[in-house]
């Protein structure tokens, strides 16, 4: 006999004889057949049983925990800025253009720095063109600085032009660029590619200011342009270059130290 027919016999043998207290043989029999019976556990979905009120107020309790869930999960995510953040645009200053410059004590070996001649310096003395010039005016040229090494027959320069902005400086840069091979003889492209953020170098036999053989370098950073020659007996062109690079890297780290503070 299984334990579910002893309990339904006892259970019927008690309610037919009609006690009002329950014998202690029958409550440790009953007690026995439970303790031996295994529980069943049963989930009730509630929304699926009950009258349709119920339902319906289970269904809006449903829908007001989605809501809640859906803002919270909105309101721990990281703001969108629709893109990439946005970067303020590297710039010089005059003032740090002077500074980017070759200082008095940087001066080439065999020459001194000339106070005299340095400093502010015409924009038809750095384009060397009356049309460049013209075109200079239009795009928004501002102040200029140079600096003037002598001494042994050799002449070097590092000049400065202030822009507007970085466009205004590019398209000065390709303007100068053009009329470069008509103020230098025997011109040759030193094929350097990576000086400032666009440049070119040249060597030639002679130019039109000094008529002796050098290098020279014309290049922008940012919103400024830089025009550096060298000249004169026993100037090599790659010393020209490698005075052109150290002015292209600071005024490279410079601008991006101005563009971050902004």
């Amino acid at each position: 006999m299984t334990p579910n027919s002893d309990f339904d016999r006892l259970l019927e043998d008690w309610l037919d004889d009609g006690p009002l207290i329950l014998p202690d043989r029958a409550f440790q029999n009953a007690m026995a057949v439970v303790d031996r019976t295994p529980q069943r556990w049963k989930w009730r979905v509630p929304w699926l049983h009950g009258s349709p009120a119920e339902i319906m107020a289970w269904g809006a309790a449903a829908v007001v925990v989605v809501i809640i869930a859906a803002g919270l999960v909105v309101a721990t995510l990281p703001p969108s800025t629709g893109g990439p953040p946005i970067t303020a645009p590297r710039e010089l200053t005059i003032e740090q253009l002077r500074e980017v410059l070759p200082q008095p004590d940087e001066a080439p070996p065999g020459t001194l720095y000339n106070e005299q001649l340095s400093g502010t310096i015409s924009l038809s003395t750095i384009a060397g063109d009356a049309d460049v010039v013209l075109r200079w005016y239009e795009l928004g040229a501002g102040e200029t600085w140079h600096t003037i090494f002598q001494g042994g027959g050799q002449d070097w320069g590092a000049a400065a032009v202030h822009w507007p902005d970085a466009d205004a400086a590019s398209q000065a840069l390709t303007a100068h660029i053009e009329v470069l091979p008509d103020q230098f003889t025997g011109e040759r492209d030193l094929g350097i590619v990576d000086l400032g953020d666009e440049g070119v170098c040249l060597d030639y036999t002679a130019n039109d200011m000094f008529g002796t053989p050098g290098g020279v370098c014309v290049f922008r950073v940012a919103n400024a342009t830089f025009f550096v020659p060298g000249s004169g007996a026993g100037v090599e062109p790659q010393a020209v270059v490698e005075m052109a690079r150290t002015i292209a890297t600071r005024a490279a780290a410079t601008a991006t130290e101005s563009g971050s503070d902004q």
